[in-house]
């Protein structure tokens, strides 16, 4: 919601974005269907903004060793 934004500094929002969860794993294909998606989103919430742009993203994943129950967020 704008009040948690202002209040906290982010905010939790629905992305209308037709990637799989496995897509996201595919960097061109994140910057050619994910950013134009997210650019919108904050254009819609940032009006005024001249320009957005987005930097550059990571994927985390989860590792699991069975052997050792050690899990890895990377």
């Amino acid at each position: 919601t704008p009040q948690s934004f202002t209040e906290y500094g982010f905010s939790a929002e629905k992305v209308d974005c037709a990637l799989t969860a496995a897509e996201f794993e595919d960097e061109k294909r994140v910057e050619k269907v994910y950013y134009p998606a997210i650019e919108k989103l904050v254009q819609d919430k940032f009006p005024d903004a001249a320009e957005i742009r987005i930097l550059e993203h990571v994927v985390r994943m989860l590792v699991y060793h069975i052997r050792d129950l050690t899990v890895t967020l990377l």
